[in-house]
């Protein structure tokens, strides 16, 4: 495979990596960024973070971290984004509220996570991150009531395919395109292992804020990003950067073993929560220790799954997508191991082509689906053998 001549290499991606850690990793990284920072192209280094959606925020935090050095080039596209985000960000904003309480008034409670609501907390500027919808989160008995709520005010209508009963897998998508409004996800849980339950506990234990917003409490929050980053198989940096600016924002003010309450009333999430934590700790500094107190042990597949972060986006999409399904398969509590199969191996290779027979079809394509993806498993498994990570990890101070 010809690589491109503009593709980031590991240096850009080092960079990138310890600038978007938290504080504390960032201070330990100044040096090597500093080092670092004359080695880059400018246009490959900003075309990776806009790709990332990292662009306004990795430079923010060049900007303090070396102020003086910053490419003009880099500056100048940060800067035009970072406006272009603040304006979307705040009718994102204002709109969500406005959605909140609307569904409030209908007996419907929906907990903002995500989107704008996360960005205010963590970045403390609505220019820092970006978010093309809305995220709501509802309680699934709650959920058709809300849709049905949405529609009603002009959002449209699209045909959620069932995962688990008549419920979609994560969320039902409104586009707001009739009204020119973001799309709104209305999701019943963020993870599929969870069946239910913590979704509905963090939007009964949710507040509402001054300005009409109802929030989930900072352990739920916490616990959110980290599924979400175990659901996306650990890989990229958007949901680990969003970890770190969590943290630097909210950690301070936690108790040691905040999320132990979670991990003790959802046992199906703890796999996940375990593993998200390890690699966010590895990656930008989250410190693991501080998340949990009650002595939670990783199992060897755990352990395996953390270091399974995919960082860079190494790989092909077909090698990318196997190896979150692999996270995946050693994240899944046991009980939940035929949904499992279900979705990854008999409902994403099992479509048969126009024409062709239905059975013989499914048959085929599952074979060869799971025999491929299994090839890639092997292949992954391989190379975190003896404690290594599947992308190896520079050190603050520069050494992987």
């Amino acid at each position: 495979m010809t690589v491109p001549a503009d593709a980031p290499n590991a240096l850009e991606h080092e960079v990138i990596l310890h600038l978007v850690g938290t504080a504390r990793r960032r201070e330990g990284s100044r040096r090597r960024v500093v080092e670092l920072l004359p080695l880059l192209d400018p246009d490959v280094l900003a075309a990776e973070l806009v790709a990332r959606r990292l662009l306004p925020l990795v430079v923010d935090r060049l900007e303090s971290l070396a102020p003086g050095l910053v490419p003009p080039l880099l500056a100048a596209k940060a800067l035009a984004l970072r406006s272009d985000w603040r304006r979307r960000g705040a009718v994102q904003l204002a709109l969500t509220s406005r959605l909140t309480a609307g569904l409030a008034a209908e007996g419907i409670p929906a907990a903002s996570f995500k989107g704008q609501a996360l960005t205010y907390t963590a970045f403390g500027d609505l220019g820092l991150r970006s978010s093309a919808d809305i995220d709501l989160l509802v309680p699934s008995e709650r959920l058709a009531p809300a849709r049905r709520h949405l529609e009603a005010q002009g959002f449209g209508r699209t045909v959620d395919p069932p995962f688990c009963g008549d419920l979609p897998k994560y969320h039902s998508s409104l586009p707001g395109a009739p009204l020119g409004l973001p799309e709104v996800d209305l999701h019943w849980r963020v993870h599929w292992y969870d069946d239910g339950s913590f979704a509905r506990a963090a939007v009964e234990r949710s507040t509402v804020t001054p300005d009409g917003l109802r929030r989930l409490s900072p352990s739920d929050e916490l616990a959110v990003l980290l599924l979400l980053f175990a659901r996306d198989g650990l890989s990229g940096l958007r949901a680990p950067a969003d970890l770190a600016a969590w943290w630097d924002s909210l950690g301070s003010e936690l108790d040691q073993g905040f999320l132990d309450p979670v991990m003790y009333s959802h046992p199906a999430l703890r796999r996940a929560l375990l593993a998200a934590a390890a690699a966010a700790e590895r990656l930008v500094g989250l410190p693991a220790e501080r998340l949990f107190t009650r002595g939670w042990q990783m199992s060897a597949r755990t352990r395996t799954a953390s270091r399974m972060a995919n960082w860079t986006d190494d790989g092909t999409p077909k090698r990318r997508t196997a190896n979150e399904t692999l996270v995946d398969l050693l994240l899944t509590p046991p009980a939940q191991a035929m949904a499992y199969a279900r979705h990854h191996l008999w409902m994403t290779h099992t479509y048969p082509a126009p024409g062709a027979d239905r059975a013989s079809g499914r048959a085929s394509r599952y074979l060869l689906g799971t025999a491929r993806f299994g090839r890639y498993h092997l292949e992954a498994l391989a190379r975190t053998r003896s404690g290594r990570d599947y992308v190896p990890i520079p050190r603050p101070g520069g050494s992987s």
